[in-house]
């Protein structure tokens, strides 16, 4: 049996080996100190910087040229069975959200030639997510907006059999869906990305829904109609972007060419700030609201138009202060009018409020005057009275390389060319704003006069329906006496029908006056010469 002592130090011999193989590892550590989690290192993090240090631009364009499809005929899903954790049921696409989940770093860790992979991946699944987003919160979007379509049809569409143009409403959609496109751009941690991949991107938007929606448009629907046909357009929407989804995460190519190899590149997507579905819901609502009731008042065969005037004063009272704008940044006042005209013996009228103006602002459309005025006067700046829907979508895409900070979600219904009510420049006559109700001279103000020397009033007065108005005809050559402004000299794009009366009238009075005159001197003559 072992003695006391000798197990003692036999256990002394044990400890000592061990502290000895302790601190050799120690120092071991010390010399190969322990990585960091991936998710820690600054060659996985989701930024720009990272996705250009992984070449991953360069990489993934030579992985798409030289791959061949699987069998599932899908790139994003072929991609994600490759590289990485190797997710073999890695699937995109409306509705597919549970099988289009975030990647983590820990599966490329292992290869640092594979971590161009993991930010493409990733870049998939933001795209995925916005994707899914946008379809319900349009499809919801529509549901409200079909539902509010009796109410706007009753307080915006009161005249005899009004009609709407479906074309049109196809281009409110286009241009709305363009906008929602921009809602994750402008990330402030990604303002140094490339923008032409957004932009690739929210131009698609538009393009996919231009080709998919347009045919078989008919000329003009009754109001009537206005519930149905939203429904079959917003059907026909849901349809357009699920098509274009599902194409693009197969790697097929969009109208304008671009895959969605395009849309992510430079790392557009890493850090896309994917909006709820119920924020896209209420934008879409009240921009199709906004555009509804824009279309109303240009067809509505009562005058809507906005007159700017010239002045430094921000307390500008000459017209009413509740539809009033004042921009420093553009040098003047806006003010925000229809005209009323009537014939009670004479021709009369006067300068009142766009019709129902008030209820704009109730819960159900949730639109303010100044929306009105601060969009249309963005849109009259940039193109004057012609801003079409063409415009207003190159308009969208501009924005995201402008490198700017508003964007159509951030601004809503103010945003640039939702409103497009026509706008008159009438300078220095700043007595030419009134308040409402004002019939001086029994016509009231007119804008008789826009743009310099009056060079932009043909335009104006075919945007604002004031053309082959005698109203305005006679309002403004009685208005314009006394201003240096010559009546004769300004272009409203129409003769008034008195004028060729006139000259008929003239010339018959001529004629039966010369007639005697002539025979007379044919007497005279015959009697000279016999």
């Amino acid at each position: 049996m072992l003695s006391v002592l000798t197990l003692s130090a036999a256990w002394y011999t044990t400890s000592m080996a061990a502290s000895a193989f302790a601190i050799k590892q120690a120092e071991r550590f010390k010399s190969f100190p322990r990585q960091p989690p991936c998710s820690l290192q600054p060659n996985f993090q989701l930024n720009e910087a990272a996705w250009t240090a992984a070449n991953t631009d360069a990489q993934f364009q030579a992985w798409w040229d030289n791959s061949t499809l699987d069998k599932t005929g899908s790139k994003s899903s072929q991609l994600a069975a490759e590289y990485g954790p190797h997710l073999n049921n890695f699937a995109c696409g409306i509705n597919l959200i549970s099988t289009c989940t975030q990647a983590s770093c820990d599966g490329f860790a292992s290869d640092a030639a594979d971590i161009w992979a993991y930010f493409v991946i990733n870049s998939i699944v933001n795209m995925n997510n916005f994707f899914n987003e946008l379809y319900m919160g349009v499809t919801n979007g529509q549901i409200d907006y079909v539902g509010l379509t009796g109410s706007l049809a009753e307080d915006f569409f009161s005249w005899k059999e009004p009609t709407f143009s479906p074309d049109s409403f196809v281009s409110w959609i286009t241009t709305i869906i363009t906008s929602i496109a921009t809602f994750g751009s402008l990330h402030d941690d990604v303002r140094g990305i490339e923008t032409t991949s957004t932009a690739n991107f929210i131009s698609a938007t538009g393009s996919q829904l231009v080709l998919s929606l347009s045919p078989n448009l008919t000329p003009e629907e009754g109001i009537a109609q206005l519930g149905s046909f939203a429904t079959q357009i917003g059907e026909s929407t849901r349809q357009s972007i699920e098509q274009w989804v599902n194409a693009t995460f197969y790697g097929q190519q969009d109208a304008q060419g671009h895959t969605f190899r395009d849309y992510i590149a430079s790392g557009s997507f890493l850090q896309w700030d994917t909006p709820l579905n119920s924020d896209i819901e209420a934008f879409y609502r009240t921009l199709m609201v906004a555009k509804t009731v824009n279309y109303s008042w240009q067809t509505s065969g009562s005058p809507v138009f906005i007159m700017f005037s010239n002045t430094t004063n921000p307390d500008d009272n000459h017209g009413p202060n509740a539809t009033k704008y004042y921009s420093a940044e553009d040098g003047g006042v806006y003010y925000l009018y229809s005209y009323y005209s009537y014939y009670d013996a004479a021709y009369a009228g006067y300068l009142t409020s766009p019709p129902n103006i008030d209820r704009l602002n109730n819960t159900a459309y949730n639109i303010s005057i100044a929306d009105v005025l601060v969009s249309s006067s963005r849109a009259w700046q940039y193109a004057g009275n012609n801003y079409t829907a063409e415009t207003a979508r190159n308009r969208i895409v501009a924005s995201i390389s402008s490198n700017g900070t508003l964007t159509p979600f951030q601004d809503g219904p103010r945003w640039e060319g939702i409103w497009t009510v026509p706008v008159c420049d009438i300078g220095n006559n700043v007595d030419w704003n009134t308040q409402f109700g004002d019939s001086q001279g029994g016509l009231g103000r007119l804008p008789c006069c826009c743009g310099e020397k009056c060079k932009d009033t043909r335009e104006f007065v075919y945007a604002s329906g004031f053309n082959g108005s005698v109203v305005l005809l006679k309002g403004c050559k009685k208005q314009l006496k006394g201003t240096g402004i010559s009546f004769n000299q300004v272009n409203y794009g129409f003769k008034p029908p008195f004028w060729d009366k006139g000259k008929t009238t003239a010339l018959a009075i001529g004629l039966i006056v010369s007639i005697p005159l002539l025979l007379l001197s044919c007497c005279v003559c015959n009697a000279a010469c016999s």
